[in-house]
């Protein structure tokens, strides 16, 4: 029964209100390909919609009609009344609801990129119309239920970290490959890496608007449990092409990676804390973060990786020894953009500044008033933590 697109309609319910009515789309659960468009008006036998909903995906009579929303909340016939008009539900004979039958509300327009993990897919909602990206990422070699089902867990709790400069996530899901699949909002922008290899660098003024956000950010993660584990560049796309303001990505999914047991692409390793890479420490901690932010800064500062080497194990060693230097801009740089710069990338984990320590620095404490709302938020933030803090 591939792409069953008939229009259903009162009359063919054996009733025809005068009323104008709602029309609603209906996806077979777990199945795609299959979808009725249901054209409701006011006053409805509900029995008799069951019924023809039946007939018209071919389910037999001892067979259990359940209707589900595309958030997997159980309804019942009474409740489609309640719909507003233009959404989506999904129908099953008797199964759970099936997440990855949510993709099918979208339709695929183009890939906006790819790497060592997946690629990335522009989509459009096809009832809404609100423009998503999708994030396909490869079925991994080896992986264990235990892995995949923490990492689930995570994903969920990421769909409620709210925060302005936090990529929404929409919904998250298996396919029937056992490949993962993101829904988040779509941020057309670029990434701050393409924003900074233009300018080539950034002056000290400019790269604190972005910062302070990013502080603002990984501030509101820590302080629900969260560790990114990998943050770079890549990873911080902005809003607009006009804008300023920034969003973290992949959240959740580097957790994924470690779960998935596959190797870190070179982005991931310009950042690595040197205590991941001597695995003398396997347990998340903010550390990891602040490590990655200190390269982000000097990146955007410098326009270059902070940490090199003529070889891999060569800059895996300079990594683990912090070692690196400011190079021709060390006259340029100001000694507080300097000195935050070397307690973030402090090889000794239990030396390394804390959150606290940078949002209190006398760098930060330069930012200027910008057009958003992320001078406010980083107050807030400050505030929150000095008060945890003591």
């Amino acid at each position: 029964m591939d792409f069953l697109t008939e229009e259903l309609t009162y009359e063919s319910l054996g009733t025809a209100p005068k009323s104008p009515g709602k029309t609603i789309t209906i996806y077979r659960n777990g199945n795609i390909k299959s979808v009725i468009h249901l054209k409701m008006k006011e006053h409805h036998d509900p029995q008799d919609i069951v019924k023809t909903i039946m007939d018209k995906f071919k389910f037999k009579p001892e067979n259990k009609l359940r209707l589900f929303t595309s958030e997997g909340l159980e309804i019942y016939p009474a409740d489609m009344k309640y719909l507003k008009s233009d959404c989506s539900i999904f129908v099953s004979k008797g199964e759970n609801f099936d997440k990855s039958s949510t993709l099918s509300e979208y339709l695929i327009m183009r890939k906006l990129g790819e790497g060592s993990f997946g690629e990335v897919s522009l989509a459009v909602h096809k009832m809404n119309k609100q423009m998503v990206a999708i994030k396909f990422l490869k079925k991994p070699a080896t992986v264990d239920a235990f892995g995949l089902d923490r990492f689930f867990s995570e994903a969920e709790t990421l769909k409620h970290l709210h925060h302005k400069n936090i990529v929404e996530i929409i919904n998250c899901f298996t396919l029937k490959d056992m490949q993962v699949a993101f829904v988040m909002e779509y941020l057309e922008g670029g990434t701050l890496l393409e924003y900074v290899q233009n300018k080539r660098r950034l002056a000290e003024d400019e790269a604190r608007i972005f910062f302070s956000q990013i502080v603002d950010a990984i501030s509101h993660c820590h302080a629900n449990k969260v560790i990114h584990c990998d943050l770079k560049l890549e990873n911080i796309l902005l809003k607009s092409k006009d804008s300023l303001d920034i969003k973290i990505i992949d959240f959740g999914i580097a957790g994924l990676k470690t779960h998935f047991k596959s190797d870190v692409d070179g982005g991931s390793l310009h950042h690595m804390a040197p205590e991941v890479l001597s695995r003398k420490k396997k347990d998340l901690h903010s550390g990891i973060d602040i490590w990655a932010m200190g390269c982000i800064l000097y990146e955007m500062l410098c326009g270059k990786w902070a940490f090199v080497g003529e070889d891999k194990k060569k800059m895996i060693e300079n990594i683990c020894k912090g070692k690196f230097s400011f190079g021709e801009y060390k006259a340029e740089l100001t000694y507080e953009a300097k000195h935050l710069i070397m307690k973030m990338l402090e090889p000794d984990q239990s030396k390394r500044i804390t959150m606290y320590g940078i949002l209190s620095h006398p760098w930060m404490n330069k930012v200027k008033p910008v057009n958003n709302e992320n001078a406010r938020g980083r107050l807030e933030i400050t505030s929150l933590i000095k008060n945890e803090c003591g």
